[in-house]
Protein backbone atom coordinates (compact mmCIF):
# COMPACT_ATOMS: atom_id res chain seq x y z
CA UNK A 1 0.00 0.00 0.00
CA UNK A 2 1.32 3.55 -0.90
CA UNK A 3 1.70 6.06 1.46
CA UNK A 4 -1.15 8.12 -0.66
CA UNK A 5 -3.61 5.56 -0.07
CA UNK A 6 -2.45 4.95 3.48
CA UNK A 7 -2.95 8.11 4.42
CA UNK A 8 -6.52 7.98 2.83
CA UNK A 9 -7.28 5.23 4.99
CA UNK A 10 -6.25 7.09 7.89
CA UNK A 11 -7.84 9.67 7.31
CA UNK A 12 -11.26 7.98 6.43
CA UNK A 13 -10.77 5.97 10.19
CA UNK A 14 -10.44 9.17 11.63
CA UNK A 15 -13.19 10.92 9.72
CA UNK A 16 -15.73 8.34 10.36
CA UNK A 17 -14.51 7.80 14.01
CA UNK A 18 -15.61 11.45 14.50
CA UNK A 19 -18.91 11.42 12.61
CA UNK A 20 -19.65 8.33 15.19
CA UNK A 21 -18.88 10.50 18.01
CA UNK A 22 -21.01 13.56 16.79
CA UNK A 23 -24.04 11.40 16.02
CA UNK A 24 -23.88 9.39 19.53
CA UNK A 25 -23.32 12.78 21.47
CA UNK A 26 -26.44 14.61 19.84
CA UNK A 27 -28.60 11.45 19.34
CA UNK A 28 -27.64 8.33 21.16
CA UNK A 29 -25.88 9.38 24.09
CA UNK A 30 -27.63 8.81 27.42
CA UNK A 31 -27.33 11.57 29.39
CA UNK A 32 -27.61 14.26 26.18
CA UNK A 33 -31.09 15.59 28.23
CA UNK A 34 -28.81 16.06 31.51
CA UNK A 35 -27.24 19.69 31.71
CA UNK A 36 -23.64 19.94 31.86
CA UNK A 37 -21.41 21.66 29.43
CA UNK A 38 -21.96 20.63 25.70
CA UNK A 39 -18.55 19.22 25.22
CA UNK A 40 -19.03 16.29 27.87
CA UNK A 41 -21.79 14.93 25.24
CA UNK A 42 -18.92 13.57 23.18
CA UNK A 43 -15.83 13.41 25.33
CA UNK A 44 -14.39 12.14 28.63
CA UNK A 45 -11.12 14.33 28.44
CA UNK A 46 -12.76 17.31 30.15
CA UNK A 47 -13.73 15.29 32.95
CA UNK A 48 -10.20 13.98 32.95
CA UNK A 49 -8.61 17.35 33.08
CA UNK A 50 -10.41 18.08 36.00
CA UNK A 51 -9.53 14.96 37.71
CA UNK A 52 -6.00 15.31 36.98
CA UNK A 53 -5.83 19.25 37.34
CA UNK A 54 -6.05 18.39 41.33
CA UNK A 55 -9.34 21.03 41.85
CA UNK A 56 -11.89 18.03 41.28
CA UNK A 57 -13.74 18.33 44.27
CA UNK A 58 -13.92 22.78 43.59
CA UNK A 59 -14.64 22.49 39.79
CA UNK A 60 -17.93 20.19 40.24
CA UNK A 61 -19.03 22.42 43.10
CA UNK A 62 -18.73 25.21 40.69
CA UNK A 63 -20.57 23.50 37.88
CA UNK A 64 -23.65 22.32 40.25
CA UNK A 65 -23.53 25.84 40.73
CA UNK A 66 -24.24 26.64 37.09
CA UNK A 67 -26.11 23.88 36.03
CA UNK A 68 -28.02 22.85 39.11
CA UNK A 69 -28.06 19.07 41.34
CA UNK A 70 -27.93 17.04 38.23
CA UNK A 71 -24.35 17.79 36.38
CA UNK A 72 -23.43 15.94 33.02
CA UNK A 73 -19.80 15.23 33.43
CA UNK A 74 -18.88 12.28 30.59
CA UNK A 75 -21.19 10.64 28.21
CA UNK A 76 -21.71 7.94 30.49
CA UNK A 77 -21.06 9.98 33.83
CA UNK A 78 -22.73 12.40 36.07
CA UNK A 79 -22.48 14.26 39.59
CA UNK A 80 -25.71 14.26 41.51
CA UNK A 81 -26.02 16.45 44.45
CA UNK A 82 -28.90 15.65 46.08
CA UNK A 83 -29.33 13.05 49.51
CA UNK A 84 -32.36 11.16 47.87
CA UNK A 85 -30.26 10.18 45.14
CA UNK A 86 -28.00 8.75 48.08
CA UNK A 87 -30.58 6.91 49.58
CA UNK A 88 -31.82 5.24 46.36
CA UNK A 89 -28.47 4.27 45.29
CA UNK A 90 -26.21 3.34 48.39
CA UNK A 91 -29.80 2.22 51.40
CA UNK A 92 -31.57 0.25 48.89
CA UNK A 93 -34.88 2.89 48.51
CA UNK A 94 -35.64 2.12 44.98
CA UNK A 95 -37.70 -0.13 43.24
CA UNK A 96 -35.52 -3.66 43.42
CA UNK A 97 -34.93 -2.83 47.09
CA UNK A 98 -31.29 -3.60 46.46
CA UNK A 99 -28.08 -0.91 46.43
CA UNK A 100 -26.96 -0.13 43.07
CA UNK A 101 -23.88 -1.74 41.69
CA UNK A 102 -20.64 0.05 42.16
CA UNK A 103 -17.72 1.41 39.72
CA UNK A 104 -15.35 -1.35 40.05
CA UNK A 105 -12.42 1.64 39.93
CA UNK A 106 -14.19 3.22 42.83
CA UNK A 107 -14.11 -0.27 44.77
CA UNK A 108 -10.05 -0.67 44.37
CA UNK A 109 -9.23 2.70 45.47
CA UNK A 110 -11.20 2.55 48.54
CA UNK A 111 -10.04 -0.83 49.64
CA UNK A 112 -7.23 1.17 50.56
CA UNK A 113 -4.37 -0.83 49.19
CA UNK A 114 -5.39 -4.07 50.65
CA UNK A 115 -6.67 -7.13 49.96
CA UNK A 116 -9.87 -7.48 51.90
CA UNK A 117 -13.07 -5.73 51.52
CA UNK A 118 -15.06 -3.03 53.15
CA UNK A 119 -18.13 -1.97 53.27
CA UNK A 120 -17.79 0.36 50.56
CA UNK A 121 -15.54 -1.26 48.29
CA UNK A 122 -17.61 -4.51 48.02
CA UNK A 123 -19.43 -3.94 44.31
CA UNK A 124 -22.67 -6.46 44.66
CA UNK A 125 -25.58 -5.20 46.38
CA UNK A 126 -26.27 -8.62 48.09
CA UNK A 127 -22.92 -8.89 49.21
CA UNK A 128 -22.69 -5.64 50.08
CA UNK A 129 -26.34 -5.75 52.47
CA UNK A 130 -24.60 -9.20 53.63
CA UNK A 131 -21.44 -6.86 55.05
CA UNK A 132 -23.78 -4.17 56.44
CA UNK A 133 -25.86 -6.40 58.42
CA UNK A 134 -22.83 -7.66 59.98
CA UNK A 135 -21.08 -4.62 61.21
CA UNK A 136 -24.62 -2.88 61.45
CA UNK A 137 -25.32 -3.02 65.21
CA UNK A 138 -22.60 -0.52 65.94
CA UNK A 139 -23.50 1.85 63.67
CA UNK A 140 -27.31 2.09 64.10
CA UNK A 141 -28.56 5.51 64.71
CA UNK A 142 -29.13 5.53 68.33
CA UNK A 143 -25.57 4.48 68.69
CA UNK A 144 -24.29 7.04 66.56
CA UNK A 145 -26.66 9.97 68.26
CA UNK A 146 -25.07 8.54 71.71
CA UNK A 147 -21.60 9.32 70.20
CA UNK A 148 -22.57 12.51 68.67
CA UNK A 149 -20.29 14.45 71.16
CA UNK A 150 -16.83 12.30 70.40
CA UNK A 151 -17.60 13.08 66.09
CA UNK A 152 -18.12 17.09 67.22
CA UNK A 153 -14.97 17.05 68.88
CA UNK A 154 -13.00 14.68 66.48
CA UNK A 155 -14.62 17.29 63.65
CA UNK A 156 -13.95 20.26 65.12
CA UNK A 157 -9.95 18.78 66.03
CA UNK A 158 -9.62 18.34 62.75
CA UNK A 159 -10.93 21.71 61.12
CA UNK A 160 -8.52 23.45 63.29
CA UNK A 161 -5.86 21.71 62.43
CA UNK A 162 -6.23 21.96 58.74
CA UNK A 163 -6.74 25.62 59.64
CA UNK A 164 -3.39 25.47 61.41
CA UNK A 165 -1.82 23.73 58.41
CA UNK A 166 -3.04 26.41 55.82
CA UNK A 167 -0.99 29.20 57.52
CA UNK A 168 2.30 27.69 56.41
CA UNK A 169 0.78 26.02 52.98
CA UNK A 170 -2.88 26.89 51.62
CA UNK A 171 -2.01 23.22 50.39
CA UNK A 172 -2.99 20.50 52.69
CA UNK A 173 -3.27 16.51 52.07
CA UNK A 174 -7.05 16.21 52.91
CA UNK A 175 -6.61 12.35 52.70
CA UNK A 176 -4.36 12.22 55.50
CA UNK A 177 -6.11 14.02 57.50
CA UNK A 178 -9.35 11.89 57.29
CA UNK A 179 -7.13 9.19 58.04
CA UNK A 180 -6.33 11.49 61.37
CA UNK A 181 -10.19 11.70 61.79
CA UNK A 182 -10.50 7.82 61.54
CA UNK A 183 -7.62 7.52 63.91
CA UNK A 184 -9.14 10.47 66.75
CA UNK A 185 -12.24 8.66 66.46
CA UNK A 186 -11.30 5.36 67.03
CA UNK A 187 -8.90 6.24 69.97
CA UNK A 188 -11.68 8.15 71.43
CA UNK A 189 -14.36 5.70 71.59
CA UNK A 190 -12.97 2.43 71.65
CA UNK A 191 -11.91 1.32 75.08
CA UNK A 192 -9.42 -1.53 73.91
CA UNK A 193 -7.24 1.16 71.60
CA UNK A 194 -8.26 4.18 73.91
CA UNK A 195 -5.76 2.15 76.49
CA UNK A 196 -2.85 1.41 74.11
CA UNK A 197 -3.28 5.01 73.52
CA UNK A 198 -3.16 6.35 76.40
CA UNK A 199 -0.05 3.80 77.70
CA UNK A 200 1.78 3.74 74.70
CA UNK A 201 1.51 7.20 73.08
CA UNK A 202 0.78 9.10 76.17
CA UNK A 203 -2.64 10.65 75.69
CA UNK A 204 -5.41 10.28 72.82
CA UNK A 205 -4.20 10.77 69.21
CA UNK A 206 -6.05 14.10 69.11
CA UNK A 207 -6.07 14.43 64.82
CA UNK A 208 -1.98 14.37 65.34
CA UNK A 209 -1.68 17.44 68.11
CA UNK A 210 -0.34 15.26 70.38
CA UNK A 211 3.02 16.50 71.53
CA UNK A 212 4.29 13.28 72.89
CA UNK A 213 7.02 12.80 69.89
CA UNK A 214 4.71 10.45 68.02
CA UNK A 215 4.43 11.35 64.43
CA UNK A 216 0.47 9.99 64.44
CA UNK A 217 0.44 11.89 61.07
CA UNK A 218 2.89 9.46 59.49
CA UNK A 219 1.22 6.57 61.38
CA UNK A 220 -2.21 7.72 59.47
CA UNK A 221 -0.34 7.61 56.29
CA UNK A 222 1.54 4.20 56.97
CA UNK A 223 -1.07 2.01 59.27
CA UNK A 224 -3.50 -0.06 56.48
CA UNK A 225 -6.37 0.11 59.92
CA UNK A 226 -6.62 3.97 58.79
CA UNK A 227 -7.53 3.05 54.91
CA UNK A 228 -10.02 0.65 56.69
CA UNK A 229 -11.85 2.70 59.05
CA UNK A 230 -12.00 5.58 57.12
CA UNK A 231 -14.85 4.57 54.56
CA UNK A 232 -16.99 3.00 57.22
CA UNK A 233 -16.72 5.90 59.65
CA UNK A 234 -17.31 8.52 56.66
Amino acid sequence: MSVEKFGIVVATAIGGYALYVVIYGLFICPTRHLPGPFITRFSQIPHLLLVFGGTHCTDIRKLHDRYGPIVRLTPQRVAVLHPEAALRAFTGQNESKLIWDKDPANCRAVRGGLNVDNVLSISGPKASQRMRRLVGAPFAKKFLFDQEHVFKDCTKRMTERISKLCEGDPRVDVLVEYKNYALDILSTSLGVILIIAEFAFGGYFKGASNTSGVSVTRLAEEVPMANVSLPILC
